[in-house]
């Protein structure tokens, strides 16, 4: 029995995991730099039912403030990519460029709406605001 209560509950750790969205960053010169943040669902990241971040500091579950305007920069981001790509490979005239461009204005309009609510919640909380670190990929030059 202990066994399969142990099989079932890393099942859904494998699970939640695997659906979930992870950020990174590390340094070999600052461990202020190493972070890991974890995001449960990963298809709707922007209002998370989990969160936590682990860093130098330790380990918290606060979600930031800015995680649906980082989601819908995301969002954006894909869409706009997408688009370019439909309206090079269909043409500016066909019927799918145009839908990714309707889709395109949809999320730039999901964005505005999101940083005019940041702006409000740093307007009110001030000070107390509590923003994410900014995870970027590494970039390799030669």
């Amino acid at each position: 029995m202990f066994y399969k209560i142990l099989g079932w509950g890393i099942a859904v750790i494998v699970a939640i995991a695997l659906l979930g969205k992870v950020n990174s960053n590390s340094s070999l010169y600052s461990a202020e730099n190493n972070a890991v943040e974890f995001i449960f669902p990963v298809w709707n990241w922007g209002h998370p039912w989990l969160y936590v971040n682990i860093d130098s500091s330790g380990v918290s579950f606060q979600k930031p403030d800015d995680l649906p305007v980082r989601f819908a920069q995301d969002k954006y981001d894909t869409i706009k990519n997408r688009a370019f790509l439909v309206c090079k490979e269909k043409g500016e005239s066909s019927h799918e460029c145009e839908e990714e461009e309707n889709n395109l204005d949809a999320a730039e309009e999901a964005l505005d709406i999101a940083k005019d609510e940041l702006q409000a919640l740093i307007e009110e909380k001030g000070d107390n605001i509590r923003l994410s670190k900014e995870y970027k990929k590494d970039e390799f030059s030669f």
